[in-house]
C-alpha cells in the first residue's frame, strides 16, 4: 500500500503539508486531507492534527520514504522491482 505513486509526488507532499479541515457536521467532521483527498476523518481537530504527525498515514509516509530510498519494508516488494515492472509494462505496449 502506498499513498503516492512516485518518489517525486511523495517528496512534494510531506505530512506537514497535509490539511486539516472541518468538512461536515456529524460524528467525524474533521478531515486529514492530501492533494484534495481525505485520508482519515476524526471527531476533533486535535485528533486530526495529531494524526498528521503520528497517525497511521504519517507512519506510512515514513515507510514509503524508506522504500523509495531502496530500503526494505516487510511485506512490500522492493521499489526497484516495482519500478522495473512498471517500465516493462510500458515497453510492452
Amino acid at each position: 500500500m502506498s499513498i503516492f505513486s512516485s518518489p517525486e509526488e511523495h517528496a512534494a507532499n510531506p505530512p506537514e503539508t497535509w490539511e486539516v479541515v472541518k468538512a461536515a457536521y456529524g460524528t467525524n467532521p474533521w478531515r486529514l486531507m492530501v492533494c484534495g483527498h481525505t485520508l482519515e476523518s476524526f471527531k476533533t481537530k486535535k485528533e486530526a492534527l495529531a494524526a498528521r504527525a503520528t497517525g497511521f498515514y504519517a507512519r506510512l509516509y515514513e515507510k514509503e520514504l524508506h522504500w523509495y530510498a531502496g530500503g526494505s519494508v516487510p511485506g512490500w516488494r522492493a521499489y526497484a522491482e516495482v519500478s522495473a515492472s512498471r517500465t516493462q509494462l510500458g515497453s510492452d505496449r
